[in-house]
């Protein structure tokens, strides 16, 4: 278990993923444009930082591609 120290954990519960909110903040996520989670915020998932950053720089490669893409697009 990932604790911060002080014996709390820093990642939800079993039962906290089980209830659905996290469902509900990924659907709330999805649906709201020009937003995006990486990482253990998009997951609840414990990640080494590599990870993560790795995450980062995969999202927003592939969102230069595609604003690159609409530009191209869009001049024609």
């Amino acid at each position: 278990m990932n604790t911060s120290g002080r014996g709390r954990s820093l990642l939800p519960s079993a039962a906290f993923r089980k209830c659905g909110i996290v469902q509900k903040y990924k659907a709330l996520a999805e649906a709201t444009p020009g937003v995006y989670f990486v990482g253990r915020l998009a997951t609840y998932k414990y990640y080494n930082m590599d990870q993560v950053v790795a995450q980062a720089l995969t999202i927003y490669t592939q969102l230069s591609r595609r604003e690159r893409l609409e530009t191209v697009a869009g001049g024609q």
